[in-house]
């Protein structure tokens, strides 16, 4: 398993575990031997404020300073700032390029379904693969995103489904995608360097014929990012699902996002 995972909520986020702290979440992450990982809350958990993003910034690095001098954590783990936004009606991305600018990389959701009152319009499969290759591809070609997460994942909670259920739907609405157009715009991910997460929920949502997205991704040439989309400590310890899926589906270290790292 590669030791890394760019997708990891703190409590500061809503919808996150009020054990998910910064500290506990570098102790766990430090106890598996974790090289890189990254804290990525909401954006509107900032209340959308660069002053409360760089106050966030400076207490993730004066924690992380701090368990290093008391050697709780190792200091060659690498722990970035980065944020979780989403698209919103009409292809707007929830947060500004002043705001993205404060982060390390912005990833994009394309399908917050729950947090836009969208579900009762989109009740077939053809509906949904629509709207979900509209969403995919504007958050390709806005010029914030870095990564793409959970994308055609869906959730069984938001729709009222059991993971069975929704699992067939799922299925059913992959079959209705254009896959002509989301071949195309995987090529203008490529092209732009976008990464493209392969989450654990997959499974754990039995959505298995995704491997067929992710084996176009990796046709493509577009990077695989590897997100746990931690909500809680237990959710730290599900990457170790994605170990059958790397394998089978071949990818290795070339295959891999990093964030790009400037150099002035």
């Amino acid at each position: 398993m590669f030791k890394l995972d760019y997708h990891i909520h703190t409590r500061l986020s809503p919808c996150a575990a009020q054990e998910m702290s910064i500290e506990n979440i570098l102790e766990r992450e430090n106890e598996k031997g974790m090289e890189v990982i990254a804290l990525t809350d909401h954006c509107y958990s900032f209340e959308y404020s660069i002053k409360n993003v760089s106050r966030s910034r400076l207490s993730v690095k004066e924690t992380v300073s701090r368990m290093v001098k008391e050697e709780r954590i190792s200091k060659s783990m690498k722990v970035l700032f980065g944020v979780e936004a989403e698209i919103l009606e009409y292809r707007y991305v929830s947060v500004t390029p002043e705001l993205a600018g404060e982060f390390d990389f912005v990833l994009v959701a394309p399908n917050h379904y729950h947090s836009l009152n969208m579900v009762f319009n989109l009740v077939t499969p053809s509906l949904l693969a629509i709207n979900e290759l509209y969403n995919f591809q504007a958050a390709v070609k806005n010029p914030a995103t870095d990564a793409i997460v959970h994308p055609f994942l869906l959730r069984p909670q938001v729709f009222g489904m059991s993971k069975d259920e929704m699992a067939e739907f799922s299925k059913r609405m992959m079959e209705k995608l254009n896959w002509k157009e989301l071949a195309e715009t995987l090529e203008i991910a490529a092209q732009r360097g976008i990464g493209i997460e392969l989450s654990p929920r997959f499974i754990k949502y039995k959505q298995n014929h995704l491997m067929d997205f992710y084996a176009l991704c990796l046709e493509k040439g577009v990077k695989i990012l590897i997100g746990s989309n931690s909500h809680s400590l237990k959710e730290l310890d599900s990457l170790e699902l994605l170990d059958p899926i790397l394998e089978q589906l071949g990818i290795g270290e070339e295959n891999l996002w990093h964030p790009y790292e400037w150099e002035w």
